[in-house]
């Protein structure tokens, strides 16, 4: 995803199934544009799940990335927040956008609030804890019930009688 000029980018989940060159990512050529609460799990060693380059003013925060922002060139930015060492296991199912309750981006710590992203991919009010989770979920006090059924898996045997 490739974005220009001015524009807020918020609760984007990315997560390609490639481990060698991603297929897709988060490239900012803009002024102004503001990358927010995004999660961006990339397989492989690509080095950036945010590109930016030849920008002024970019605001990147609280976004829950597998690499740190990656300046390609001419780029000025303002970097907070940004949980940038995701992994899979900060899913509750990968490739899904649903934190881990287990997560070290629940109640990041260096997130921000940001009262224009008020609410998470669900419609969660954020924040739910002490901080806004770093991404595009937020963990409140009983999302993470849904998952104890099973059913999310596949494993619908719970649910037959």
């Amino acid at each position: 995803m490739t974005v220009g000029l001015s524009a807020t980018i918020s609760f984007i989940n990315l997560h390609p199934s490639k481990t060698e060159f991603p297929v897709t990512w988060i490239s900012i050529r803009g002024i102004g544009t503001e990358i927010d609460h995004n999660t961006v799990i990339l397989g492989g060693n690509y080095p950036g799940a945010v590109e930016v380059q030849n920008s002024s003013g970019l605001l990147i925060r609280n976004n829950l990335l597998t690499q740190p922002v990656w300046n390609r060139g001419d780029a000025d930015y303002s970097a907070q927040g940004n949980k940038t060492d995701a992994t899979n296991s900060d899913l509750a199912q990968p490739g899904l956008p649903h934190l881990n309750p287990d997560s070290s981006a629940v109640d990041f710590p260096g997130t921000i609030s940001l009262p224009s992203v008020s609410s998470d991919i669900d419609g969660d009010q954020r924040p739910e804890g002490d901080r806004p989770d770093a991404g595009c979920d937020e963990i409140g006090a009983l999302n993470w019930l849904i998952f104890l059924d099973g059913f999310e898996s596949g494993d619908i045997g719970q649910w037959v009688s």
